[in-house]
């Protein structure tokens, strides 16, 4: 419009074709144009030119079947006049009675539900303030009212019981509202102040004492998930190799038991362990520091994977590699070979939520474990590989028992460091030699036995399934040949020579 001319802008204004704001400037959009005089099409049944209501827009009441104001204002506009009355048989949150309102209609809405006679009073409201004077027809308006509603729908006197208050509710439908049927928002600190909200329980007739008391947990329930926040922790996420192999085996018969599947399951922990470390606090370094007596220590196990956290501190970190470490090796007792990763980073851990950083981290890691590769392109090796942040977080410690059991379990492959379940298998010794004989002979026989539960557990037909249990089978036989040197030594212990013949050199790697 202002691409005209100042003559032909004055001419306009003479013919008034020119539509103002209400403080009389022009409108920037203002031009007023006959359909004889366009080049334009008339608009047509079919309308694209007025956008959804935004999820963030002030607009939106949440109101599952609300339509754009922009909409319900042109469709009033174009078939009715000023003074002309509207019935909306459907009302719900009340837009073509705003819209209706706005542009000078009289208007009827009717709506079954409460919560709809409820939103259209406030919207009325908060638009046109106290001027915009109606009547509501069908509420209670007296006890008795409210009783015949309890008694007659209580879910349509929860909603309008919340009305009262400017509630809303949690749930709109009927069903289970975890002990809340609806709450209110407010801020009470200016802006930019954190929204608070206030929450309700409807009850009609006698209120209980229990009933209150479920009040009260649920307000500490509420109070607890608004305070929700990510916890700094050591993480570790453990996954069983080849289940589906393991799966596909049980279903024809031919693998492992249903039975054998649970104690597996159960070998990578329990969320009871939880219960053990609130009650008798740390079992592995219990004099190294804590924070809390029960470490927050928690486990989430989900079909063949397990993942554990435990706060910063030394008897954190050591009771989470000691847990780690006890459930290699059960597995491996089993033959069942395990991967993952543990590390240190922020996670929201609960029976409920495994949430956070931290927690992808630790599962991204464990695809790419690449400790005691042969090859520099192979990864997935099958072990539990340790952060390095974490390795230097021992390494800090003056706690000499926690450095000790750490380095244990562990075994290093240049700058990694990872769970090791094959090491301690030698770790026995006595003044006497037939006895260390005998247990010699028992941890070869187990370590034969370890081999032959892994081979029978690999999938020959999948490579890369084979190539780990190939490393599995080459750390027992390592294991083995150790045994044979032990045997050597303590044969030689028993000879009638002195044995001080015999030094370190001659016998490396025994333990």
């Amino acid at each position: 419009m202002w691409s005209k001319s100042l003559e032909g802008l004055e001419e306009m204004w003479a013919q008034g074709r020119i539509e103002t704001k209400r403080d009389g400037i022009p409108r920037l959009d203002g031009e007023k144009v006959c359909l004889d005089e366009s080049p334009r099409k008339p608009l047509q049944n079919i309308w694209t030119d007025i956008p959804r209501i935004a999820n963030t827009s002030r607009e939106r009441l949440s109101y599952p079947t609300q339509k754009p104001i922009a909409l319900l204002e042109r469709i009033v506009r174009s078939s009715s006049n000023e003074g002309d009355t509207i019935l909306d048989p459907f009302c719900g949150c009340g837009t073509a009675i705003a819209a209706a309102q706005k542009l000078d209609r009289r208007w009827i809405g009717i709506d079954i539900t409460q919560l709809a006679v409820s939103l259209v009073r406030y919207r009325l409201r908060d638009s046109f303030g106290k001027d915009c004077q109606f009547d509501v027809i069908g509420e209670p308006v007296s006890l008795q009212d409210a009783t015949a509603l309890a008694a007659d729908d209580t879910h349509q006197f929860e909603l309008w019981a919340l009305g009262l208050v400017e509630g809303r509710p949690v749930k709109p439908k009927k069903g289970a509202d975890r002990g809340i049927d609806g709450q209110k928002n407010f801020h009470d600190e200016g802006r930019g102040g954190k929204t608070k909200k206030i929450i309700f329980s409807v009850k009609s007739g006698h209120v209980t004492v229990s009933q209150v008391r479920d009040l009260v947990g649920v307000i500490t329930r509420e109070r607890a998930l608004s305070e929700l926040q990510y916890t700094e922790k050591f993480i570790a996420f453990v996954d069983v190799l080849g289940w589906k192999f393991h799966v596909r085996g049980s279903d024809t018969g031919r693998g492992l038991s249903l039975k054998e599947f649970c104690e597996i399951t159960d070998m990578l922990g329990k969320p009871t362990e939880r219960e053990h470390f609130k009650k008798y606090g740390p079992t592995t370094c219990p004099q190294a520091p804590w924070i809390r007596k029960d470490l927050d220590f928690r486990i989430t196990q989900v079909s063949d994977s397990v993942l554990i956290s435990a706060e910063i501190s030394p008897a954190g970190l050591i009771n989470l590699v000691g847990h780690c470490w006890g459930a290699c090796r059960r597995l491996l007792s089993k033959g069942i070979m395990c991967r993952g990763y543990i590390k240190r980073g922020p996670i929201y851990h609960t029976a409920e939520y495994q949430i956070g950083v931290g927690f992808s981290e630790a599962v991204e890691g464990e695809k790419q474990v690449s400790i005691f590769r042969r090859d520099a392109d192979e990864r997935g090796t099958p072990f539990i590989e340790v952060d390095m942040d974490v390795v230097q977080y021992v390494q800090r410690q003056s706690d000499e028992c926690v450095k000790e059991v750490f380095s244990r379990c562990v075994e290093t492959d240049g700058d990694l460091t990872a769970i090791f379940p094959f090491k301690g298998l030698l770790n026995f010794g006595s003044d006497d030699p037939e006895k260390d004989l005998a247990s010699l002979n028992v941890v070869r026989g187990w370590i034969h036995r370890m081999k032959e539960h892994v081979e029978s557990h690999i999938d020959p037909s999948n490579e890369s399934v084979r190539q780990k249990g190939e490393q599995y089978v080459r750390m027992l036989d390592a294991r083995l040949v150790a045994c044979d040197r032990r045997e050597k030594l303590i044969k030689s212990v028993m000879q009638p020579f002195p044995a001080d013949q015999y030094t370190p050199e001659d016998y490396p790697g025994l333990f």
